[in-house]
């Protein structure tokens, strides 16, 4: 394998993850909406910018567990052949127990309460993580061929 084989695979990895992260930073914009907004009928805080701010929040969250634990897995992941949806799945899980008993966001809440967060926060990353096997594992270049369609030549 040439110099500028190896360039245009690494290419073509970022660029799928690229894409997989945009997917699954949206999906947990959405997930995170839905939910608030669900969660707000007949409250007296039922408002979409209430909703649209806490997605916003865990959007930035998931950014930042995106890049320190995501990506690397990814990354990781790829270099060792493994590309089935268990091993995306399997690590999402773990960083919604350690946002919520770490970090305690939501504040210092009981068992039962935190157990519900942490299960909540890593639904939302296992979900996540679906999204973005499909884009960065599963079907990595069908998403690009929206955007970008090869020259036909004559003949084809």
């Amino acid at each position: 394998m040439g110099a500028s084989s190896v360039v245009s695979v690494g290419v073509h990895i970022m660029k799928n993850t690229l894409i997989a992260s945009l997917a699954m930073l949206l999906t947990v914009f959405l997930l995170v909406f839905l939910t608030a907004v669900i969660d707000s009928i007949n409250n007296e805080f039922s408002d979409f910018r209430i909703s649209a701010v806490i997605a916003g929040v865990a959007t930035l969250v998931a950014l930042v567990v995106l890049v320190i634990w995501a990506i690397p897995g990814h990354l990781l992941l790829n270099k060792l052949k493994k590309d089935k949806l268990i091993w995306y799945i399997a690590p999402a899980l773990l960083p919604g127990f350690v946002f919520v008993y770490w970090l305690k966001p939501f504040g210092q809440d009981a068992e039962p309460s935190l157990l519900i967060q942490a299960l909540f926060c890593s639904f939302v990353g296992a979900v996540s993580a679906v999204v973005f096997w499909y884009f960065a594992v599963y079907r990595p270049g069908r998403i690009q061929g929206l955007f970008y369609k090869p020259p036909r030549h004559r003949g084809d």
